[in-house]
């Protein structure tokens, strides 16, 4: 009996996250078309096109032209997709992250010897990093594997392979330096130099196939980001952004620059300051990694929901108060164009509400940090 409840347990933490993308899908696709395929039609444009970064019309999008930040490199992994119309590259894409993120739970359940329950499964798959992930097409999926590669090289202290797995990652997305600040401060000199070999290796494969002037380009499209008040920015800049600053399409409370740019410097020292502390506290390398990504997400100018899910990976190895974990989840369950829906026209609910994703993610950091540094003072937690 025993035995047969466990596999249908089994089956259903699987099958049921399953059905819940395949049903989204159709919607996604509805969707990403209506927007010239959201995100993942920057990058299938500038791949299969003439140019990498250059004024693409339809990447405009409610008003905002939605620049190409990947860097050159990346786009030679898209290279096979060019031979297929942007309609079914866009599927097989999703199905590529979704076989990612697949692959990445078990590979954390295998090394930590522990499983996702059914429930837990299904409520992130429903959750807006996941919608998110689809409806844009973005990358979560295709370097989560990398990413828990490094986590599980770390953890079994192979550092020179941590480190290259974690180059893969950031030479995509710098913002992991997180963890690189990290095995600095824990003098892991080997994971910091794999770190270094995989990005100058990967900068190196994208100058030799698109150009210096391309690599140049990408550093500006990186230095033109303006719009972090976007409503699926998680990041600790988007609630400072929406209330006090212009943007086009929400309504801010004022608008302050001098409120906006001291609220977003203080709230950033808050959260460098938390995470070094708690850091230094904690030996525990699952709780460092959960600490550095949610700081990576919260410290970066965009931190988009969809990343959501390199979190989400590892939040299950650490003890969340049971608050936090409600508060987490009922913010990140809201869908993202509802939510815009809901607050664009109100400048008390784009101050509020608009910024449900940041609050829940700022409470799980703050939780893990309480938590790690004053031990004694906390209220049960539970794990998944």
């Amino acid at each position: 009996m025993r035995a047969s409840f466990s596999r249908l347990e089994s089956a259903t933490r699987l099958l049921l996250p399953l059905a819940l993308v395949f049903a989204l899908l159709p919607y996604a696709l509805d969707w990403a078309g209506a927007r010239q395929w959201a995100d993942f039609g920057v990058f299938y444009r500038a791949t299969c096109g003439h140019a990498l970064y250059r004024d693409d019309p339809d990447s405009v999008m409610i008003g905002v032209r939605y620049r190409n930040l990947s860097p050159p490199h990346f786009h030679l992994v898209l290279l096979p997709g060019c031979r297929l119309p942007i309609s079914d590259a866009f599927i097989l894409w999703n199905l590529v992250n979704v076989a990612g993120i697949i692959l990445s739970v078990l590979i954390v359940e295998r090394t930590a010897g522990s499983r996702w329950p059914a429930w837990a499964t299904t409520a992130a798959a429903a959750s807006s990093a996941t919608t998110n992930l689809i409806i844009t097409g973005q990358i979560t999926g295709a370097l989560a594997v990398p990413l828990i590669l490094a986590w599980r090289a770390d953890r079994q202290n192979r550092f020179w392979a941590a480190g290259l797995w974690l180059g893969v990652v950031a030479a995509i997305k710098p913002f992991f330096g997180v963890v690189v600040l990290w095995w600095m401060a824990r003098r892991a000199w080997a994971a910091v130099a794999g770190v270094a070999s995989a990005m100058t290796a990967s900068f190196a494969i994208g100058v030799i196939f698109y150009g210096w002037p391309n690599f140049l380009a990408w550093i500006r499209e990186l230095q033109a980001v303006s719009w972090p008040w976007a409503i699926t920015n998680a990041s600790a800049w988007a609630p400072w952004a929406r209330a006090f600053g212009p943007s086009v399409y929400l309504t801010p409370l004022v608008d302050w620059p001098a409120v906006r740019i001291g609220g977003t410097a203080a709230t950033l020292v808050a959260v460098a300051i938390g995470t070094v502390l708690a850091l230094r506290r904690t030996s525990n390398r699952d709780a460092g990694w959960v600490l550095c990504l949610s700081a990576a997400l919260l410290l970066s100018p965009l931190g988009w929901a969809y990343y959501g899910w390199w979190l989400l990976l590892l939040l299950p190895l650490v003890t969340v108060p049971i608050a936090a974990w409600l508060v987490a989840a009922l913010t990140w369950a809201l869908p993202s164009t509802e939510l815009l829906m809901l607050v664009r026209g109100s400048a008390w609910l784009t101050a509020t509400l608009g910024s449900a994703y940041t609050y829940g993610l700022i409470v799980i950091w703050a939780s893990l940090v309480a938590r790690i540094l004053w031990p004694r003072r906390q209220s049960a937690g539970v794990r998944l």
